[in-house]
């Protein structure tokens, strides 16, 4: 009986470790911020804000308007903003479960859920780590290459 347990217990870690592999795999490439439909999208309370406040309109869609992501199969990405700003970083998926996505740069580090994810769209959610909520709390990207 405990050896049937053994064999249960590494067959589901594999399973998982495969999944992860996989969107490793399909992460890889280069991703464009959809800016528009991440708006649509925002939850109820955030978007009386962003639709009240003007300034906070022109501050998001100049930070997150035509952002890019590249993720390349070593562990590397570099976001780009629509400014010509490079940021470089590492990222990686976790093992476990493959629904989480760590991508740190040299002064920041992000932890995302993975939503959704197939050969052209991509779509990440912020874990909120206590501190505000993000006024952009799904983020929506298309595959370009």
């Amino acid at each position: 009986m405990k050896n049937i347990f053994t064999y249960i217990v590494l067959f589901i870690f594999s399973c998982n470790a495969g999944f992860a592999q996989i969107q490793k795999e399909q992460l890889v490439g280069t991703w464009i911020f959809d800016y528009p439909i991440s708006v649509a999208n925002m939850d109820a309370g955030a978007k009386k804000v962003y639709e009240k406040n003007q300034r906070l309109q022109v501050g998001l869609e100049s930070s997150f308007k035509n952002r890019q992501l590249t993720f390349d199969s070593r562990g590397n990405y570099l976001l780009r903003l629509a400014s010509g700003k490079q940021v470089p970083g590492t990222w990686n998926v976790n093992a476990i479960n493959g629904s989480k996505l760590l991508m740190s740069s040299s002064k920041h580090t992000e932890n995302l859920t993975v939503v959704m994810l197939s050969a052209t769209s991509l779509v990440l959610k912020p874990i909120n780590n206590g501190k505000a909520k993000p006024i952009l709390g799904t983020w929506y990207f298309t595959k370009v290459q």
